[in-house]
């Protein structure tokens, strides 16, 4: 050896597995983002480099929760749709594995009329209402006084 190409210096090196990402919950969230998202996978590292991507953007941080679980929360998005998830245990520096496991991107629904604008006491009446957003994919909840019930999609603007 010349000493130039060779040390006998110790030096750790620890070498991981590639996390792999089986499912996120839950599977969507608004466009805004800040959707706390529980990862279920493998080889998943107690690091301060732990950190998933939604898609195409930044890394975000990762809470490590066991070999088989982290939490991260959803960046913004500037569009609807769907994008994949990745986790990487050394903030990106290495290629994550591949992933088909999808968090999806929402506009919030927002109400604007509903009808009849009043009904018995007893209950019974059905109700319209008219907005704008409503995703067939999601399930909504109509608050009556404290009671909720289960609506039933119509359109991207209308619920009953």
């Amino acid at each position: 050896f010349n000493g130039v190409d060779h040390t006998t210096a110790t030096v750790p090196l620890t070498i991981l597995e590639t996390p792999k990402v089986a499912s996120v919950y839950p599977s969507g969230g608004l466009l805004g983002g800040g959707s706390t998202v529980s990862v279920s996978g493998s080889d998943f590292v107690s690091s301060a480099d732990l950190k998933c991507r939604f898609g195409s953007a930044l890394p975000s941080p990762a809470t490590y929760i066991s070999s088989v679980m982290a939490t991260c929360v959803a960046p913004a998005s500037a569009t609807s749709g769907q994008v994949t998830v990745t986790v990487s245990n050394d903030d990106f520096l290495s290629t994550p594995a591949a992933s088909d496991v999808a968090f999806s991107y929402f506009s919030a629904a927002t109400a604007v009329h509903v009808a009849p604008a009043y009904g018995p006491v007893g209950g019974g009446t059905s109700v319209i209402i008219a907005g704008s957003n409503f995703d067939p994919t999601l399930t909504y909840l109509c608050d009556f006084g404290g009671t909720s019930m289960a609506a039933t999609y119509f359109s991207s603007s209308s619920i009953s």
